[in-house]
């Protein structure tokens, strides 16, 4: 009898780091605080078998972003696959569901 099942563990956070030259939002705001919000393997060395086990990640901004949702698919067919993770320039504070 096999067993086909395995633990994968993943990591999900975010980083922030102040911008040094930022842009400007149209009311004249500086967006002078970048942030990342990922998910990604626990283990680095596992980073390339998340297409396999992850088909998509949402995540769900606040309603006042320009796209309160968005939507990273992986794709298995790729050598090189894209990071499943959002960046932004700006402020807010707010929980955000993955």
């Amino acid at each position: 009898m096999s067993n086909d099942r395995c633990t994968f563990h993943l990591k999900i956070g975010n980083t922030y780091k102040f911008i040094e030259n930022p842009t400007f939002c149209k009311d004249g705001t500086p967006n002078e605080h970048g942030w990342k919000c990922f998910v990604k393997a626990a283990n680095p060395d596992l980073e390339k078998y998340l297409p396999f086990v992850i088909e998509e990640v949402a995540f769900k901004l606040c309603s006042t972003a320009a796209v309160p949702k968005r939507i990273i698919k992986t794709d298995t067919s790729k050598k090189k696959h894209k990071k499943l993770q959002i960046s932004y320039a700006g402020w807010g504070e707010y929980d955000i569901p993955i």
